[in-house]
C-alpha cells in the first residue's frame, strides 16, 4: 500500500520565486528594519541576504500535509455523521464511503520569525490559500472514525503572498497523489451531539 506523503511543498514545488517579487520584498518595510538590525549586530548583513533567507525558508512553511487539509474539511461533512453511530455503523464493521465531485478551500497564514538573540526579533508573515477540485475519492471508516483516504483524481489552483508581495502562483493538471493513504488510529469524525435537558 502507498503511504507515501504529500505536501503544500509537493504542490508548488516546480514554482520559482521571480526576481521581481523577491526585488519587491526588499522594498517592504520589515524587511528593511531586518537589514538595517543585521547591518548594526552583523556588518556585513545585507537587505539581500535577508530576502534570500526568507525565500530559502519558505520551503519549511510548506510543509502541510495535503492529507491533514482534506480531513479537515472532510470530518465535519454532515453526511459522514451518520457513520459515528455505533448502533446503525457497528465498530467492528469498515464501511467505503465514496465522496461526490466537490470543492475544498484552504487557508493559511504561517510566519517566519528572524532574530538575533536580545538584539533584535522580527516576524515575517506569509499568506498561502489553495483550493482542491476532488473526484473519485473514497473513505474507510470504521468506528467513527476515518481509517483510509482512497484517492481518486486531484486538480488545484493555489497562491502564496508574503506581506502583499505575489510569490507563487499555480494552477495545476492532475495532481499526482498517493494512491492510497492511511491514518494510523484513524481520525474521528466530529458530530454535534444535542444534549436534552432533563423533563
Amino acid at each position: 500500500m502507498d503511504t507515501e506523503s504529500f505536501t503544500l511543498r509537493d504542490f508548488f514545488g516546480n514554482e520559482t520565486i521571480s526576481d521581481a517579487a523577491l526585488e519587491n520584498l526588499h522594498g517592504k518595510k520589515v524587511i528593511r528594519e531586518v537589514a538595517d538590525d543585521m547591518h548594526e549586530a552583523v556588518p556585513e548583513g545585507k537587505g539581500h541576504a535577508v530576502v534570500n533567507a526568507v525565500a530559502r525558508h519558505l520551503d519549511d512553511l510548506l510543509g502541510i500535509e495535503v492529507s491533514d487539509i482534506l480531513l479537515r474539511a472532510w470530518k465535519k461533512y454532515e453526511d459522514l455523521g451518520r457513520y459515528d453511530d455505533p448502533l446503525r455503523y457497528p465498530p467492528d464493521q469498515l464501511f467505503l464511503v465514496p465522496l461526490t465531485e466537490h470543492t475544498i478551500s484552504s487557508k493559511h497564514k504561517p510566519a517566519l520569525e528572524i532574530a538575533a538573540g536580545k538584539l533584535f526579533k522580527k516576524t515575517i508573515p506569509f499568506d498561502i490559500a489553495l483550493e482542491l477540485e476532488l473526484t473519485g475519492f473514497i473513505l474507510e471508516i470504521q468506528g467513527g472514525k476515518i481509517r483510509t483516504i482512497l484517492t481518486g483524481e486531484c486538480r488545484g489552483k493555489g497562491t502564496v503572498y508574503c506581506m502583499g508581495t505575489l510569490l507563487i502562483n499555480r494552477e495545476s493538471g492532475e495532481i499526482r497523489l498517493p494512491g492510497s493513504i492511511t491514518l494510523g488510529d484513524g481520525i474521528p469524525i466530529v458530530t454535534e451531539r444535542v444534549q436534552k435537558s432533563p423533563a
